[in-house]
């Protein structure tokens, strides 16, 4: 400005020089002028020294104090604390806080999300704060644009661009599958059962599995679910386990399992024989038993044999045939004899539908039955009966043969005569000792019958008035032939 106006009352012609060297300043003929472009901020007052010079050469000089005015300035920056987020953060999750750069200290500020292309809708601020107004996904999207205005008191403004990249961050597993959830019954322990794999939405993330509970009855080995019990479907036929997943980062899911037991079709375990003996002389095809077996398949079917091995030896002595009500039983092939054998030694088999069987050795007992003397015997005593002896003569000792050895027996004589041609009255038994009862006169009857529960005797004269016996004729005993024997002298 003209110096002029600054002093006035000064006239005449001067000569302007800023004495110091300042070089924010200049004098242009009566004129100071800036130099520079001043920033209140930085520098609100400057000091210049003036010398003014008149046309004689006189000096004069003094020191002014020049005040720079403040006046709003538009911002020029603005920063962002942070331009990261993890993915799957809930929204609302903080960004980072703004910041603007003003050379207006102390300015205040408002930010905004500039409306136009890019990703402004995925965030929001709040005062200084950015934040996300979504959950992110790694795999999704991984880098976003936003524009951020901020605005100062005087409505002046700055615009900047920002790039937010999402983190991949670890997730949980989501999933536990098992290829197979079924086990065969009967396996050894350490069967496979199946393998276990995890969804996980971290491709490429390593897995440990481990039992939470099932741990008595299962075992992991890697990523393989083995049987750690020999299962029986018959006793259980499915069992619950939990199993946990573990990433890297040590993030689990548990997920629980039930593995079913698949019914085996096991062998037979034992054969019955609801009875083991059979009565001698009963006729073949009698039957010895019902026959039965132990299986823990439930319902199953079996079929019988008789079977080759240890235990056979009497096998042909009997078959397997039907009752009437369907049942399976163990048959006579044989009229047995207790007298001549009393056991027999076979084998059976029972085979199921699947034709697995078991086999077992059985003793059959024959049972004695008492059985009808075969013959009877009349021991002589002397060589006969004189005539003419007293009643009580004894003319022999009685025996029999019976199958039954050591049976005891008793002799009768036969009360009612067959056709009165039996001369029983005419004798008595004691015990087993035929007697006579009277006298006998060889001229008046040389001849005698003795019937003795239907073994018929006859007694003759040979010579000398003496007696013999021998038999008269074969007789029927319990539907047998049976012969009569007479021992001679």
């Amino acid at each position: 400005m003209p110096w002029q106006k600054l002093y006035p009352g000064i006239e005449g012609t001067y000569t302007y020089t800023l004495v110091s060297s300042d070089a924010s300043f200049a004098i242009s003929h009566d004129t100071l002028v800036t130099a520079e472009s001043f920033d209140y901020e930085t520098q609100n007052s400057y000091s210049i020294r003036v010398c003014a010079t008149d046309k004689d050469g006189s000096p004069f000089e003094k020191q002014f104090t020049i005040s720079v005015i403040n006046v709003n300035e538009p911002p020029s920056g603005i920063s962002l604390t942070n331009t990261e987020v993890q993915e799957n953060q809930p929204a609302g999750t903080v960004v980072g806080s703004l910041s603007v750069t003003d050379p207006d200290t102390g300015d205040s500020h408002t930010y905004q999300l500039v409306p136009g292309s890019g990703d402004n809708s995925a965030f929001t601020i709040a005062g200084t704060t950015l934040k996300t107004a979504q959950i992110f996904e790694y795999d999704t999207k991984n880098s976003y644009s936003i524009r951020v205005r901020v605005t100062d008191s005087e409505g002046h403004s700055f615009e900047k661009q920002f790039a937010v990249s999402v983190l991949k961050g670890n997730r949980p597993p989501a999933d536990i599958t098992l290829s197979s959830d079924s086990v065969p019954e009967n396996r050894p322990v350490g069967t496979v059962v199946g393998n276990l794999a995890a969804s996980d939405p971290d491709s490429g993330d390593t897995h440990t599995y481990t039992l939470v509970s099932g741990s008595d009855l299962f075992s992991i080995f890697g990523s393989t679910l083995v049987t750690w019990e020999v299962f029986d479907y018959e006793t259980k036929s499915s069992h619950s386990i939990r199993v946990r997943v573990a990433d890297s980062h040590g993030a689990a899911f548990e997920k629980q399992f039930a593995v079913g037991v698949v019914n085996a079709n096991d062998p037979p375990t034992d054969i019955s024989l609801d009875n083991d003996s059979i009565n001698e002389n009963r006729p073949v095809g009698t039957e010895v038993g019902t026959l039965g077996t132990a299986d823990s398949d439930t319902g199953d079917s079996h079929i019988y044999a008789l079977a080759t091995g240890e235990g056979d030896i009497d096998n042909d002595f009997f078959g397997i045939d039907f009752s009437d009500d369907g049942s399976a039983i163990l048959i006579a092939m044989e009229i047995f004899n207790y007298e001549a054998r009393n056991t027999y030694n076979i084998r059976l088999r029972t085979t199921d539908s699947d034709g697995l069987y078991f086999e077992k050795q059985f003793v059959i007992l024959i049972n004695d039955v008492n059985e009808a003397p075969t013959e009877i015997h009349l021991k002589r005593f002397g060589t006969g009966v004189p005539e003419n002896e007293p009643p009580g003569f004894v003319v022999g000792a009685l025996s029999t043969d019976d199958p039954d050895i050591g049976d005891t027996h008793t002799y009768h004589r036969v009360v009612h005569a067959h056709g009165g041609w039996v001369d029983n009255d005419a004798f008595s038994i004691e015990g087993n000792v035929l007697k006579t009862t009277k006298a006998f006169n060889y001229e008046n009857k040389n001849e005698y019958k003795y019937l003795i529960k239907n073994f018929l005797y006859i007694f003759f004269s040979v010579s000398g008035g003496e007696t013999r016996l021998f038999p008269l004729s074969e007789k029927h005993h319990s539907g047998k032939k049976t012969r009569v024997s007479f021992p001679g002298r």
